[in-house]
């Protein structure tokens, strides 16, 4: 699907690199879930109520009016599945077309700089990831 020169350089990156990469999937991944656990339960403790409502008469009048009256729930969940969605398109993105080069660059970039400082506080966590 994506070009093969992308994923030809993707399999040339160093093994920090590689481990960087996989630590910035992984971080955004965690993001969302810290989001759906804070916010998203916030959201629906706040909508409980309505919940009980919806699930008895399911119609696009009482979730409008359920978050019209609630906005700070209505707000969370608006951030949840916001950052989710980004997240998820990012995501594919990066499965279908591969990093781009100059990612590549700053990653090996970044991956340099860690390695000449061994007391980098993202050193000690990349080493810990296989």
């Amino acid at each position: 699907m994506g070009d093969r020169r992308k994923q030809e350089r993707q399999k040339s990156l160093s093994p920090l690199a590689n481990r960087l990469m996989r630590a910035i999937i992984v971080s955004r991944w965690l993001m969302v879930l810290v989001l759906w656990m804070t916010c998203g339960v916030f959201a629906a403790w706040t909508l409980r109520v309505e919940l009980a409502l919806w699930r008895d008469y399911l119609t696009w009048a009482s979730v409008r009016y359920g978050l019209a009256y609630n906005p700070m729930a209505a707000l969370a969940l608006v951030l949840c599945v916001a950052y989710t969605c980004a997240v998820a398109v990012w995501h594919s993105e990066k499965l279908l077309n591969g990093w781009s080069s100059r990612e590549i660059y700053r990653l090996e970039k970044q991956a340099t700089k860690m390695s000449e400082n061994p007391r980098h506080w993202l050193w000690r966590v990349l080493k810990k990831i296989q």
